[in-house]
């Protein structure tokens, strides 16, 4: 049986950047995925970390943000559009994607 690249490559990634991640960071970044969902029908990781800056809750490594969505993803409160759009934070320097909100208070 043959492994994919997200398998070999991608997977490995996600778990370590989760395992290395503060527990409080991954719950203040839960907090405010789960707040950006709640007031807006569409958004990237952007709009999150903009909060995380705001209340000045950092980790070592913004890959960590990634399995904060992907378990928001498993537990049906966003889903991924399968669209990219252009990072607004220029240090980041690539396309970030746009997740539905299901929670989504207007």
């Amino acid at each position: 049986m043959t492994t994919s690249f997200f398998d070999r490559h991608i997977q490995p990634a996600i778990h370590q950047a989760e395992r290395n991640a503060d527990e409080q960071w991954k719950e203040a970044a839960a907090e405010c995925l789960r707040q950006v969902a709640e007031t807006h029908a569409e958004f990237t990781a952007d709009e999150v970390q903009h909060l995380l800056d705001e209340r000045e809750v950092t980790t070592h490594n913004p890959s960590a943000l990634g399995p904060v969505f992907l378990a928001a993803a498993r537990g049906g409160l966003i889903v991924n559009t399968n669209r990219m759009v252009q990072t607004k934070i220029p240090r980041r320097h690539r396309k970030v994607t746009v997740w539905k909100s299901n929670v989504f208070k207007p």
